[in-house]
């Protein structure tokens, strides 16, 4: 991101600049799912190594929570994801198109709008003012599905960080492309000068 940032300072060409910018929100969001991953990875982790059952609880709502908020922010990164995929990398769109049925899947399997948001909103990202509602969907929660959908999820985001890491780097070849041929004819004419 540095590399790209430090180019843009020198260019003035529209093209590249552009090229420049997709790149370096590329780089936030592969950073965004790389965190949002991690998330996941913890909360298994402690519903793994849980000693009580109210930390099994508390894994669970925050491995849902994780799994609320990144596939939010993910499916606001879309609409510009594809567009840069047809645009640009038309070869990788069946392996695009296959990861969002996969997420599609997992929705559908773990009442993402039924039940993770419910959860999300009553009792993990926020509390609900009534208490019962609150403990209700604490009740509500069975670890073992909590433990697949939290492993499934990260896996899914395990597989469009490694399918964002192609389109990462055929970003940082064309810009590095890009960057040398505009810094060449910069060069080239500050030398007229």
């Amino acid at each position: 991101m540095e590399f790209v940032e430090k180019e843009i300072l020198i260019t003035e060409k529209e093209s590249v600049l552009e090229l420049f910018k997709t790149t370096v929100n590329q780089i936030k969001y592969i950073s965004f799912l790389s965190a949002a991953y991690l998330d996941l990875l913890v909360s298994f982790s402690g519903i793994i190594n849980a000693k009580t059952a109210w930390d099994e609880i508390y894994y669970s709502r925050n491995g849902f929570l994780a799994i609320y908020e990144a596939i939010k922010t993910y499916d606001n990164y879309q609409k510009s994801f594809r567009k840069l995929i047809i645009s640009n990398y038309p070869h990788l769109n069946e392996e695009y198109n296959e990861l969002n049925l996969e997420l599609k899947k997992l929705k559908k399997e773990y009442y993402y709008d039924n039940k993770i948001s419910i959860l999300r909103n009553k009792a993990a990202g926020h509390y609900d003012k009534n208490y019962v509602i609150y403990y209700n969907q604490i009740q509500s929660i069975d670890v073992e599905t909590s433990k697949k959908a939290i492993a499934g999820f990260a896996n899914f985001l395990q597989s469009v960080i490694i399918f964002s890491d192609k389109i990462i780097d055929e970003l940082q070849l064309s810009s590095k492309i890009n960057a040398d041929k505009a810094k060449a004819e910069w060069e080239l004419a500050q030398n007229k000068k």
